[in-house]
């Protein structure tokens, strides 16, 4: 057993500082498996099967590091009569989980939870969870109005179903096998680190409604050539693009997104309100996102394409 060590403001900091570098390099922050840090007094963590946990003031129990090797994993509702309640950086790095279903008992998981799953395709919350859902793998709070977390491992291309308002922090990060993404109007908040390190990124379409881009959102995107943002953003964090050495972005004449562009020395083409014939998504450009829904659509995925409305441009 060992005892959990309690952090200082200083020791924060710190720990912030090493975190954020890991961002920058695209590589999952590693925490010591000697010394794990939490906002709490000396807890003594144990090992039970797969998992290392700890037993919270509240008799709850947080798990802190899945340690097994299994490709679908299916957390415990209890730990020796300790309901699992928080799951904080319990499967980071743990490169051979494809699949996790979470219990109906969990109300938190940490943002980095996740990282470093590199073939994980499938996240599944219990139907009777109330924080909780899933659709198609990708984890969502209870309303299905917040995107909580993207598998890493899941590929191609994603459009985020309409009704999300936000989009949590590091939900997409380090999903190195997305290529495209759109988001749709209903989305207004984007989090930080929402896409770092997405190396296969090319295109993001933002549609109206968005009013910010957090900090590192799309930072590390080193294959992101073009961005649409609408005139709804009134800020992006300065360091929001960090390492898109082949960006451009698009968006309207005179609009923050023109400004910010300006400032940050990225190329910036405008967009008019005017069709273009083949832009099926309605971004203002033709991309191979385009050619993908309008392939979609001649097989017979109408429904689920976007095109919805903008069939006129094909």
């Amino acid at each position: 057993m060992k005892k959990v060590k309690k952090t200082t403001k200083a020791g924060s900091a710190i720990l912030a500082v090493v975190m954020l570098i890991g961002v920058m390099m695209c590589a999952p922050f590693r925490v010591s498996a000697e010394e794990t840090y939490y906002d709490s007094e000396y807890y003594v963590e144990k090992t039970y099967h797969d998992f290392k946990y700890y037993v919270e003031e509240d008799n709850t129990c947080t798990l802190t590091k899945y340690i097994g090797s299994a490709a679908s994993v299916t957390i415990p509702y209890d730990i020796l009569g300790h309901k699992v309640t928080f799951l904080d950086y319990t499967f980071k790095g743990c490169t051979s989980v494809k699949s996790i279903k979470i219990p109906d008992g969990v109300t938190r998981i940490s943002a980095s939870t996740f990282i470093g799953c590199d073939n994980l395709t499938s996240i599944t919350a219990y139907k009777n969870s109330s924080v909780y859902s899933s659709v198609d793998g990708v984890l969502f709070n209870k309303a299905q109005d917040t995107l909580i977390a993207y598998p890493i491992g899941k590929a191609g291309d994603y459009q985020i179903p309409d009704g999300v308002t936000s989009i949590g922090n590091k939900a997409f990060g380090y999903c190195k096998g997305l290529t495209n993404i759109t988001i749709p109007e209903s989305v207004t908040w984007i989090g930080n680190d929402v896409f770092s390190c997405c190396t296969n990124l090319t295109s993001i379409t933002i549609h109206d409604g968005v009013s910010s881009i957090g900090k590192w959102g799309l930072s590390g995107c080193t294959n992101l050539t073009n961005i649409t943002i609408p005139e709804s953003v009134s800020w992006i964090d300065d360091k929001a693009f960090y390492g898109c050495k082949s960006l451009t972005i698009y968006g309207y004449e005179d609009s923050y997104a023109q400004e910010y562009a300006d400032e940050h020395n990225i190329p910036f083409i405008v967009i008019s309100d005017d069709k273009i014939f083949g832009d099926v998504n309605g971004d203002g450009i033709v991309s191979v996102f385009d050619v993908t829904l309008i392939q979609k659509y001649i097989v017979g995925g109408y429904q689920n394409t976007g095109l919805v409305g903008m069939t006129a441009n094909i």
